[in-house]
């Protein structure tokens, strides 16, 4: 996947890893996938319903934040204690707890911008 440099599907995954007479099943790389994203090792786009690999270190309370370029594809990961602190508050008024708390941001990165502004 990190050789990849873009989000990847189960059966992207799969492919890659397939070679002559050897086909490797979509299941296994799904279950290696689980085991990755309870270790933060890989996460998932929902979204995209593709992986990226982990680009750094989560603190404990670091909202995780993906920003999605809707130009080149392009994902970019960031942490946000601020948004967690304000989400979980928001969740705790609703009576509401979350299997998950990963906010996607769909938009242009920096790098298309400054292309769209060249041209």
């Amino acid at each position: 996947m990190a050789e990849a440099g873009k989000p990847l599907g189960a059966y992207d995954i799969a492919e890659r890893l397939s070679g002559a007479g050897r086909r490797v099943a979509a299941v296994s790389v799904y279950r290696a996938l689980d085991f990755l994203t309870e270790h933060d090792l890989v996460h998932r786009i929902a979204s995209r319903n593709a992986f990226v690999p982990c680009a750094h270190a989560h603190g404990e309370g670091a909202g995780l934040v993906f920003m999605i370029c809707r130009s080149c594809g392009g994902i970019d990961e960031t942490t946000s204690p601020e948004i967690e602190d304000q989400l979980g508050r928001t969740l705790a008024r609703a009576g509401f707890r979350p299997a998950s708390r990963i906010l996607e941001v769909e938009g242009e990165c920096e790098a298309c911008l400054q292309r769209e502004a060249a041209s």
